[in-house]
């Protein structure tokens, strides 16, 4: 065999017999490397080689030569070389043994993987597996592994490569929690550097609607308005919103998304309507079994400025004695006409009901949509059955802060309605005529109620109080 590494040599030169059983060594390093049991390359060994090759291609660009070997003697030319060989069979062969994550899995050493998770984050009760490409010693996880917010956890290997991270109580909905597990490397030098792993997991919420727009029992809304829901997640799709999307009265549009937003933009909205949304309660994300749970309504009135006048009584019910005459605050307003005088043509329409039940049940129902501006009467009195008293032409008695009128006679004992209307506007007013007042006082649990004759003037003694 030619020296190679004596070129200048006036002639060829057979090897050196007294290396012989150096490389004889190396030869059978490799030998028993090769009929090992272990017949697969160790995972990374690709990845390592190929890094190695690069580091030595940046030596070489930065200046470095192997000129000085030639200025060796073939002997201990040969000897370094024989050197180099083991030093790089010792790394590759025994760098397992060492403790240390070794430089090929620097980056993928280990992983964490939770075992319950859709697209809306890991679920409160799961557990996480961590995966080591090395041999896991418990002890080692035991003290590394740290995790925020402070919960307590429980390990229990699964293998050599895998430990179960358990919680003893479920993870808080919507938070973020953080594993931070610390651990070092030895790079192609022998050097021990710190290499910690982290991952974060968002913990997923409960999917819902956070809110929406127009609001629910909103009114006065405007025509032009689109109807937009904003809901915990992202990943509702345009097509599933659209069929758990339904609005009475039926209203053609289009449906618009912004990342957690879906918007109805209707084509028309008509004024001083009351209108109906419903989301399914089987709505839910791509890629997650989790719904609304329930049924979602928004309902609101758009505004109707169609109308020309507003009339509103400030009470919905007032109390009088059966010897004086029923009086009540209210307000007018005329939208074309602001100098209009408030009471100019107001009139009176009194109706006696039945019985307290009816008054009661009646008076209930009024007050389950007081929020809306263009709700009529009609919706919830039921007229028909009402006795009718008269019709009067109220005196007006008051205008420093509020305009009140007074009805001009007094109403026999019992319970009464009364329809007020001015120049088409309309509103209603309960009336209860008993010779009896009262003052209610709410506590948390418990109610307090002052009653008092009101022709007698004194506390009223046994009264009954019902609910």
């Amino acid at each position: 065999m030619k020296n190679f590494f004596h070129k200048n040599s006036p002639k060829p030169e057979i090897r050196n017999e007294d290396e012989q059983s150096s490389l004889e060594r190396v030869s059978a390093l490799f030998t028993r490397a090769a009929n090992s049991s272990d017949t697969q390359a160790r995972p990374g060994f690709k990845e390592a080689l190929k890094l190695r090759l690069q580091e030595a291609r940046q030596r070489t660009s930065m200046g470095f030569s192997f000129s000085w070997f030639q200025k060796l003697s073939p002997k201990m030319a040969a000897g370094g070389l024989t050197a180099l060989v083991g030093v790089i069979v010792f790394v590759l062969v025994f760098s397992p043994l060492f403790r240390s994550v070794p430089i090929v899995y620097a980056q993928d050493n280990f992983t964490l993987t939770p075992e319950s998770q859709d697209s809306l984050g890991v679920d409160p009760k799961t557990t996480f597996v961590l995966e080591s490409k090395e041999t896991l010693n418990m002890d080692f996880v035991k003290q590394q592994l740290k995790i925020t917010p402070e919960v307590s956890f429980d390990l229990k290997q699964i293998d050599d490569h895998h430990v179960r991270v358990t919680f003893n109580k479920a993870l808080d909905a919507g938070k973020v929690v953080r594993f931070l597990l610390n651990s070092e490397i030895t790079d192609p030098t022998g050097t021990t550097q710190e290499r910690p792993y982290a991952w974060a997991f968002q913990v997923k919420n409960a999917f819902h609607i956070v809110s929406s727009i127009p609001g629910n029992k909103t009114a006065n809304v405007p025509l032009d308005t689109g109807i937009e829901v904003v809901f915990t997640h992202e990943n509702v799709s345009v097509k599933d919103f659209e069929a758990a999307f339904s609005i009475t009265p039926a209203v053609k549009g289009h449906v618009e998304k912004n990342r957690r937003s879906l918007v109805f933009v209707p084509e028309k909205l008509q004024p001083g309507t009351l209108y109906t949304v419903k989301i399914a309660s089987s709505l839910h994300p791509q890629d997650s079994k989790e719904t609304l749970g329930e049924e979602r309504v928004i309902q609101f009135e758009t505004d109707n400025f169609l109308r020309q006048s507003s009339l509103q009584v400030f009470e919905r019910m007032v109390t009088v004695d059966p010897t004086a005459k029923p009086s009540f605050m209210f307000g007018y307003q005329n939208y074309y006409d602001p100098g209009a005088m408030q009471g100019h043509d107001l009139s009176v329409n009194v109706y006696r009901f039945p019985s307290y039940d009816v008054f009661r049940k009646t008076f209930v129902q009024s007050g389950i949509d007081s929020w809306r501006v263009n709700r009529s009467y009609k919706e919830y009195v039921p007229v028909s059955s009402l006795t009718s008293v008269g019709t009067f032409t109220p005196q007006i008695v008051g205008t420093d802060y509020s305009t009140v009128a007074e009805i001009p006679v007094p109403l026999q004992e019992g319970y009464y309605g009364a329809l007020i209307s001015e120049n088409g506007q309309e509103a209603w007013l309960f009336i209860q005529s008993v010779s009896l007042s009262t003052t209610v006082v709410d506590a948390d649990a418990t109610s307090m109620v002052w009653a008092h004759d009101l022709q007698t003037k004194k506390p009223l003694a046994n009264a009954m109080v019902r609910a």
